[in-house]
This record gives C-alpha cells, sequence and structure tokens, in this order.
C-alpha cells in the first residue's frame, strides 16, 4: 500500500479504488468478449437463415425449370400439330382448286 505517513483510511480507501477500477476493467473486458462471441453468433444465425432461404430458392427454381420445360414440350408439340394442320390444309385447298379447275 502507501506510505506509512499516510492514514490507513486512506491507503485502505486507494486501495479499494485501484481494485475497484481493476474489476471494472475486467468487467469492460469481459462484456467486450461478450459481444463479440453474440455478435458472431448472430451473424452465424444469419448466415444460417440465408443459406436456407437459398435452399428453398434453389428448391423452387428448379421446380420452375422442371415446369419451363414441360412448357417448352407442350409449346414445341403444339407448334408440330398447328404446322401439320396447316400442311393438311393447304393440301385440302390445292385438292379444292384442282376439282374447281375441272
Amino acid at each position: 500500500m502507501g506510505s506509512e505517513q499516510e492514514p490507513l483510511e486512506t491507503q485502505c480507501s486507494t486501495e479499494v479504488k485501484r481494485q475497484a477500477a481493476e474489476v471494472n476493467r475486467e468487467f469492460q473486458e469481459e462484456n467486450i468478449r461478450l459481444s463479440a462471441d453474440r455478435q458472431q453468433f448472430v451473424s452465424q444465425e444469419e448466415q444460417r437463415q440465408v443459406a436456407e432461404e437459398l435452399r428453398i430458392s434453389i428448391g423452387e427454381a428448379q421446380r420452375t425449370t422442371v415446369l419451363l420445360r414441360q412448357a417448352i414440350e407442350d409449346g414445341q408439340q403444339v407448334a408440330a400439330e398447328i404446322r401439320q394442320s396447316l400442311k393438311d390444309l393447304v393440301e385440302i385447298l390445292r385438292e379444292q382448286k384442282t376439282l374447281q379447275g375441272k
């Protein structure tokens, strides 16, 4: 503690203040560590949530892709049927023209 000349009360008060400051500093350091740990946990939790949302979005995109492929195939089938119908119609019109010419 302090010198012999200081009253005991002053020496004790100074020591208590020093210890209180040390405890306060340790408390603040622990608070900083806990805050950093909490922030890291929150960050990891947010990353997990984003990853889950991405998995859901990817699944939806894959389902949409399957539906689009099916729609394209259906559209190609319809287009093929329309082309065939047009060919048949042209043939019918040629036959009618030939019959009218006779």
